[in-house]
């Protein structure tokens, strides 16, 4: 078992494992100065231009569930919508309180998102009644819950090294994390998955130090709320499960309490799998760009590097370029310093507990990618759990190097943390100042959305999928005109209506705008209009590269790994 040490009132740390017993209060002041400004910093970008970035697709849908809605409701009503005011009453109706059933947000996931579990949206719905549905207020839930990762980060530096130490260098690095902020800015589930899976490491680590039924209970509860926040949970809890096995195998009943204190909380989990298996084509259909994706092996390994990168360095370098090579290499070359440092020099019950969950929580998306083909490795959100995990192998080389009794090493390894907190602010920084990134697949509607404004009387038209426009109606004129005809992309495929084109007399408009249009609606109106001699400008928004566009700014979901996830 992992005992934490008592340690003296006049240092914060107690370093267990070799290194030595007190330090100079003047080294643990600097490192505390340190972790309390990055701290700062990695609040302040919490909140610091929240409402900036695009409302892109993935936070529309979850407007629509925290609201009670549906998006076979949205796309059964649109073709009756007339303007974008329409459009923006969907989204933020005027009442803030939300759907007047409360298991709404549940309902409409279990029908058309299944692989997303209703706990943040169930929050959501109650946070929108009381703060209401704008932008900076639907955000502002995640922003608030990416908080209490910050204590948590302590609290499992404390159980994993032992150390007040440990602690302060994880919030650190946890308060500047590039992908932690970018999460705690955007209207999903992922900000309280970070702070699930630390509270669910943390209370594991406490519960095989104590062997307490009351710290079992908590083990259960939180293993339960983990899958109830996402369903990824599996991969690191089957980690943490074999990492109890490694280390526990001598001490049966300790294993029995455990591993029955898992399963508990995954059968509390049960209701909602069986619901996702129910609904099981909604989440192939949904995940289809993600499982079936033909990439190079080169590629994927690429992308996996890349990925691992941005809890370091994120420059939303989203093609090859040599910066993007080389920040990838050190970021690289830094983690398996830092893994292979704490597997040296710590306890097997530490090293274990950091190899055995990053091994379960990235060879099964790399290696279905690798030999099947797919793009699991472009999404960064799934890797959340390996960022924690290889965060604590940064954290059990920089406790030792500061905590060194040579004062020349204490020296370098501050200087280093200044300097991987220095590239970590300086990724927060050039992200808040950005309309569009990677986590939004460079989603580009705002810029869109000024080109339809600058025209005197623009009209919208699309038959793609209803959140494009519900994301461009954020950032158009309430009074343009908008003609749709949306298909499903989360909710069944019903018989779809041929979009209504009449309705271009001429004089009326001077442009029309295709949002992401099929190639048959592009062939009608560019027909009609030829035909007529409306004298009507035609403007097709490239989305997914399906069509040439005049607008001269890059495409609306012009790249990136695939829709919703």
């Amino acid at each position: 078992m992992i005992r934490l040490a008592q340690e003296p009132v006049t240092t914060f740390e107690q370093p267990s494992l070799g290194l030595p017993r007190q330090r100079p209060l003047g080294a643990s002041t600097l490192l505390l100065a340190i972790a309390i400004a990055a701290l700062a910093l990695g609040i302040f970008f919490r909140f610091y231009h929240i409402e900036r970035k695009v409302y892109w697709g993935d936070e529309v849908y979850t407007s629509l569930r925290m609201l009670g809605e549906t998006e076979a409701s949205v796309v059964r009503r649109a073709p009756g919508l007339h303007d974008v005011r329409d459009l923006q009453l969907i989204l933020h109706p005027v009442a803030p309180g939300g759907a007047v059933d409360f298991l709404a947000p549940a309902s409409g996931l279990a029908l058309e998102e299944p692989h997303h579990p209703p706990f943040y949206y169930e929050l959501a719905h109650l946070w929108a009644g009381l703060f209401g549905n704008s932008i900076v207020a639907t955000r502002s839930l995640s922003a608030l819950i990416s908080l209490f990762a910050l204590p948590l980060a302590f609290w499992l530096g404390l159980e994993l090294y032992g150390s007040r130490r440990a602690g302060w260098i994880a919030v650190a690095l946890l308060a500047l994390s590039p992908v932690a902020v970018i999460y705690a800015q955007e209207a999903r589930e992922y900000a309280l998955w970070g702070i699930a899976l630390l509270a669910l490491n943390a209370a594991l680590l406490r519960a095989l130090r104590l062997d307490r039924p009351a710290a079992w209970g908590l083990l259960t509860v939180l293993t339960a709320f983990s899958l109830y926040v996402f369903p990824l949970t599996f991969l690191p809890l089957a980690g943490l499960a074999s990492y109890v096995l490694a280390t526990q195998w001598r001490k049966p009943k300790l294993l029995l309490r455990c591993g029955l204190a898992l399963a508990l909380g995954t059968v509390a989990y049960l209701p909602w799998l069986l619901i996702l298996l129910h609904h099981l084509h909604a989440v192939t259909d949904s995940l289809a760009s993600t499982f079936q994706s033909r990439t190079s092996p080169g590629d994927v390994l690429r992308a996996f590097a890349g990925s691992l990168r941005l809890d370091m360095f994120d420059s939303n370098l989203v093609r090859s370029s040599h910066a993007g090579v080389v920040t990838t290499a050190v970021a690289v070359v830094t983690l398996l310093v830092a893994f292979i440092f704490v597997a040296l020099r710590e306890q097997p019950r530490v090293w274990l507990f950091l190899a055995l969950p990053i091994l379960w929580t990235t060879l099964p998306l790399l290696i279905p990618d690798l030999f099947s083909g797919g793009e699991r490795v472009r999404n960064p959100r799934y890797f959340t759990p390996a960022y924690l995990y290889f965060d604590y192998c940064l954290v059990g080389l920089l406790y030792a190097a500061t905590a060194s009794r040579n004062a020349r090493r204490a020296l370098i390894g501050n200087a280093f943390l200044v300097a991987l907190l220095a590239g970590k602010a300086v990724s927060c920084l050039a992200s808040s100042q950005a309309t569009t990134w990677w986590n939004k697949m460079q989603d580009n509607s705002i810029a869109v959305a000024r080109a339809v404004n600058g025209t005197p009387r623009p009209l919208v038209v699309s038959d793609a999928y209803v959140d494009y426009a519900l994301v461009l109606s954020n950032y158009l004129r309430p009074g343009v005109a908008v003609a749709l005809s949306p298909s499903c992309y989360e909710c069944a495929d019903d018989a779809k209506k041929q979009l209504d084109v009449s309705m271009l007399p001429q004089g009326r408009f001077t442009d029309v705008f295709a949002l992401g249009p099929s190639a048959q609606l592009q062939s009608r109106l560019k027909r009609l209009i030829a035909q007529r001699h409306l004298g009507i400008a035609y403007h097709c928004i490239n989305v997914r590269h399906n069509c040439i566009s005049g607008l001269n700014i890059e495409p609306v979901f012009g790249a990136g790994p695939g829709r919703s996830q």
